[in-house]
């Protein structure tokens, strides 16, 4: 009954207040959980590099796991950042993993970022929720620390050692699959790009698109004002990601052979990854067949259904942060702000705040009658005095209004004296419109 569910839910969901897990929390937490100084039953993936960085040897087996030291991010960044400091508090034999730890990810994230990998940098909003209320208190940016990719690093490799040890020998498996963009796709961007005259090669999209493709891409906007926005429209013009029976490769990561291994707790394809490697390392046809598609009939059902709640739990996240942004600007109407335009459209344009991560929507009549969209060059012009509002452009803008039940944002551009934003537009649905009715603003929108 726990695996159905489990199955069901497909993945642990994460709201800025709680999260939903795919399993109870008793395991979650519990025993399931690496907790400091207590024995636990895992599955190892352990691999071995040279100096270089490059792996020589990997092996999957069953152990018994007992963990020295629960890391926090922060904390692990200001060691990594100042190992001679005196204050850590770290022991000297977890002192010495660390650092070996720390060499041999630079190493592997630099051998990585050679073979063509696509290393996007997006910081993402966190909402602070109070506990007691339940209102924000603050939604920010969240900082990638050298510690995140450390981890992330490592899983990385361990999702593909197990996926090569399957593939080598020829076992049903899932997949983590991500394919190339569509060529139409990586050409508007190039069209947007240059718009913000970026110098961007042509020929790039000649041949078949590759990761050194976007990598050749990524060089040529990375001294840009605008580089954060065209990392996250450079994002957008690539395939998602998703779970297949087949391998069919990963585009971003420029893996041959990929799969997610490292969170058999909180997602269910993990779960059916662990459960087959089980039966290849105890050569068991029973439980082979038991795991293969685990409570579903096969591993393309599986595979489909992981990736359907995937989306699902996605979704939903980003949509209650968006709640929530749109709740904190209803209390914070009439602010006023500095941010960068990240989206123009012919009907306005899109406007990341700086202090408060959320971004709302100027409409085209905000800056005035003067102003028109230009579809070639991707911005809007003033007619008469000429002035370009484009991409990457800082502006000053006033929080003007909200709507709720559309959750809608709108700015009001700040030109000259600051004015104050008109009375808070309500609107008294009883209840919201249907989901394909709305109107959300949203950098989606100009794709």
């Amino acid at each position: 009954a726990m695996d159905r569910e489990a199955y069901e839910r497909g993945t642990s969901v994460y709201f800025p207040h709680r999260v939903l897990p795919m399993l109870p929390e008793r395991l979650s937490n519990g025993i399931c959980s690496l907790n400091p100084n207590e024995d636990r039953l895992v599955l190892v993936c352990e691999m071995e590099f040279d100096p270089t960085g490059r792996k020589t040897r990997h092996r999957v087996y069953e152990a018994v796991f007992r963990s020295h030291h629960r890391c926090v991010y922060e904390t692990l960044q200001q060691f990594f950042d100042r190992p001679s400091d005196t204050g850590h508090e770290y022991a000297p034999k977890v002192r010495e993993s660390l650092e070996i730890l720390f060499d041999l990810y630079k190493k592997q994230h630099q051998a990585r970022i050679r073979r063509g990998a696509i290393d996007l940098n997006l910081p993402e909003a966190k909402v602070k929720v109070n506990r007691e209320t339940g209102e924000v208190d603050a939604i920010v940016r969240t900082e990638r620390l050298d510690t995140h990719r450390l981890i992330e690093e490592f899983m990385i490799a361990a999702n593909e050692a197990v996926t090569e040890i399957m593939e080598e020998h020829k076992q049903a498996f899932i997949f983590r699959v991500h394919e190339p963009p569509e060529p139409e796709a990586a050409q508007r961007f190039l069209d947007t790009a240059r718009a913000l005259h970026l110098k961007v090669n042509e020929n790039w999209l000649k041949e078949d698109i590759t990761p050194q493709t976007y990598q050749k891409i990524l060089r040529a906007i990375e001294e840009s004002p605008a580089a954060r926005v065209l990392n996250f429209l450079l994002l957008r013009s690539m395939k998602q990601a998703f779970y297949s029976h087949e391998n069919l490769y990963h585009f971003g990561l420029a893996s041959t052979a990929y799969t997610h291994f490292t969170s058999p707790i909180r997602r269910y394809p993990d779960l059916i990854v662990h459960r087959l490697l089980k039966a290849w390392i105890h050569k068991s046809k029973k439980e082979q067949k038991e795991a293969k598609g685990s409570v579903a009939e096969s591993l393309e059902e599986s595979a489909q259904w992981c990736s359907m709640r995937e989306r699902v739990a996605v979704d939903a996240e980003r949509e209650l942060v968006r709640i929530k942004q749109v709740r904190y600007a209803e209390k914070h109407l009439g602010e006023e702000h500095s941010g960068t335009v990240i989206g123009i459209t012919p009907k306005g344009a899109f406007v990341e705040l700086s202090e408060a991560f959320i971004e709302g929507f100027v409409p085209l009549e905000r800056f005035g009658s003067d102003f028109a969209f230009n579809e070639k060059l991707h911005h809007l012009r003033g007619k008469r005095t000429g002035k370009v509002i484009q991409i990457g452009d800082r502006v000053n803008v006033q929080i003007a209004r909200t709507n709720p039940h559309l959750l809608q944002i709108e700015l009001e551009p700040l030109q000259g004296r600051p004015q104050k934003p008109k009375p808070q537009e309500r609107t008294t649905h009883a209840k919201p419109p249907p989901k394909e009715a709305r109107d959300f603003w949203t950098p989606e929108d100009f794709e």
